[in-house]
């Protein structure tokens, strides 16, 4: 990674208040993954940046069985974190209600889970905060 393009990823992310507008909620089961947003840089993580995702689930009880899995997988699927990368839940919030019975997991009970990413997938997280898709011929 060269220094521009981690310069252009904190602009890029900065610009949108962290914020991964790119980000649709994904669901594996009975949880979903309904937002992220980069925090900035860890404090005492050394080249991590800290990021809040938003964990929903049909039930609290879900979210506490099977909430970390399912957001771990989709964190990797759009490479907030990379194929090696060490998932940790530095903080797990409280569980907040909603209704499990809906289709849409916007209105399922949710929490936050608040994990640290290496810097070095500033460039792939940054392609999350944008609705614009780049040209390759630019």
């Amino acid at each position: 990674m060269n220094d521009e393009a981690l310069v252009a990823a904190r602009a890029r992310i900065a610009g949108q208040r962290g914020e991964l507008r790119g980000w649709r909620p994904l669901t594996v089961g009975d949880i979903a993954v309904t937002a992220v947003q980069v925090l900035g840089m860890a404090r005492g993580a050394h080249g991590a940046v800290g990021i809040r995702v938003v964990v929903a689930g049909r039930t609290g009880e879900a979210i506490g069985e099977q909430g970390p899995a399912v957001a771990e997988m989709l964190l990797r699927r759009r490479a907030v974190l990379g194929p090696d990368d060490p998932f940790a839940v530095e903080h797990m919030g409280q569980v907040h209600e909603g209704d499990g019975q809906s289709t849409d997991p916007l209105t399922w009970p949710w929490t936050t889970l608040v994990i640290h990413a290496p810097e070095r997938q500033l460039p792939a997280i940054a392609g999350l905060a944008t609705n614009e898709v780049p040209r390759e011929d630019e």
